[in-house]
């Protein structure tokens, strides 16, 4: 499951319309999780792999009868041809399994083919390469960037703001500190002031950037979701557009901070 989400994602990123070539069964085999009758005994005897197999398992075909009805043969689907059907059309492919009877009851390897897979291939024709007309490719581009200008300045508004209180609160709490202090000790004033400089920012300062970093981690947050939405609106051809435009993927977009 991992690994078909990281490839799903993979494919996304990077705007690709992948599609699977419609070949069959490759793999054919006696099924090792059925029951199977014993011919002289008439016993029953469970056979199972150390990983099962269940009947809706998605790489499986189904189980053939054998000539005696005894056992069966199941098929797999494990090998596929993937290709980018916006710029490929597959015009043929090798048969498999549904044209070797021999085969499909003897299974594989056997003395006609000594391979445990039974080889794919698939022939196709180049198309052009889909692409937006211009009118709609002018029409993203300005979306993207009136979206990217209105976060900027959100953003730089909002830091403007940050340091407008900043030193609003810095220049009340020195207003504070002047009015305690005695303006007949100069030279002990000018000691204060000295150690100030050299210790760390008062509880009111520490409080204003730790809420300022929460404001800012906030708007961050929020305008990666508006990235976000914004693409997953785009279709494919216009995720491959901005893909081009920016350079980078549009994942790698989302997540660049403002």
């Amino acid at each position: 499951d991992n690994l078909h989400a990281s490839v799903a994602s993979f494919v996304y990123d990077h705007c690709w319309k992948l599609d699977r070539v419609k070949t069959g069964c490759t793999r054919v085999a006696y099924d090792h999780d059925e029951e199977i009758i014993d011919d002289d005994s008439e016993s029953v005897v469970q056979h199972t792999d150390s990983q099962s197999r269940t009947d809706n398992d998605s790489n499986s075909d189904g189980c053939v009868p054998g000539k005696h009805g005894r056992k069966t043969m199941a098929q797999w689907h494990l090998d596929h041809i993937l290709y980018t059907s916006h710029s490929l059309v597959p015009l043929g492919k090798w048969s498999t399994l549904e044209d070797d009877e021999l085969s499909r009851e003897r299974g594989l390897p056997n003395d006609r083919v000594p391979t445990d897979h039974l080889p794919i291939a698939a022939l196709f024709k180049r198309c052009p390469h889909l692409r937006l007309d211009e009118k709609a490719k002018v029409s993203l581009i300005e979306l993207l960037q009136k979206l990217e200008g209105r976060q900027m300045n959100e953003m730089q508004s909002l830091l403007a703001e940050v340091d407008r209180q900043r030193a609003e609160l810095a220049k009340q709490l020195n207003a504070n500190e002047e009015t305690s202090t005695d303006p007949s000790q100069t030279h002990e004033n000018k000691r204060q002031k000295m150690k100030k400089k050299m210790a760390p920012p008062s509880p009111q300062i520490i409080q204003h950037i730790r809420s300022s970093r929460s404001s800012i981690k906030l708007m961050r947050e929020s305008h990666r979701v508006e990235r976000e939405n914004f693409v997953k609106e785009r279709c494919w051809l216009e995720r491959l557009e901005l893909k081009h435009f920016l350079g980078v993927t549009p994942k790698l977009w989302i997540n660049i901070s403002s």
